[in-house]
């Protein structure tokens, strides 16, 4: 991400991760549903969903490969933000406005899947460094703290409501509306 070009190619890919997400062809593409099917209003009838909403599968980590699934696609794409987010505020030869569009969509992302990740799992660590050399093997301890999680979400969505139009500059991509939708889901 040494260029404007690139910043923007590492944005293209978050939407692209995120897609990915949803168009995963396990268990017949339902692994982006399984998790919310799981409570007591949902009646799954057949399928892969009957079998995590009956409790058949999925009730621990062992016997499903959904909750891995959304853990590392989620947690790649905060990865990914955190060093667009990086590069974006270190590059000095790029337009201020295109700087903070590229900026506000990578913080968009980030955003979202932080706070799926911690809506999904709870125990969740957070940190806004890029994976380096120097940090790929460090060990975890602790959780981050639920305030932090949330000065973190909160921050990164009011950066994009700032520096978003309403209107999105190409079809598909992230607008204001799309931040505030997501800052009203969060409150």
């Amino acid at each position: 991400y040494n260029t404007p070009e690139g910043l923007e190619a590492g944005v293209v890919g978050l939407y692209n991760l995120q897609r990915a997400f949803f168009d995963n062809g396990e268990n017949n593409g339902s692994n982006s549903l399984i998790i919310d099917a799981k409570d007591d209003l949902t009646v799954p009838r057949g399928g892969e969903i009957s079998n995590y909403g009956l409790m058949r599968q999925g009730v621990n980590a062992d016997n499903s490969s959904v909750h891995s699934f959304w853990w590392n696609s989620y947690y790649k794409i905060v990865d990914r933000a955190n060093a667009i987010i990086a590069a974006g505020e270190r590059l000095s030869n790029i337009d201020e406005a295109k700087r903070r569009q590229i900026l506000a969509e990578a913080k968009f992302f980030r955003a979202n899947a932080v706070f799926t990740l911690f809506k999904t799992f709870n125990n969740i660590y957070i940190t806004t460094e890029p994976t380096s050399f120097e940090t790929a093997f460090r060990t975890i301890n602790s959780k981050t703290p639920e305030a932090d999680i949330y000065k973190l979400v909160n921050g990164d969505l009011i950066y994009s409501i700032e520096n978003l139009t309403w209107a999105s500059y190409q079809v598909g991509r992230v607008n204001q509306a799309t931040a505030r939708h997501l800052k009203a889901e969060v409150a």
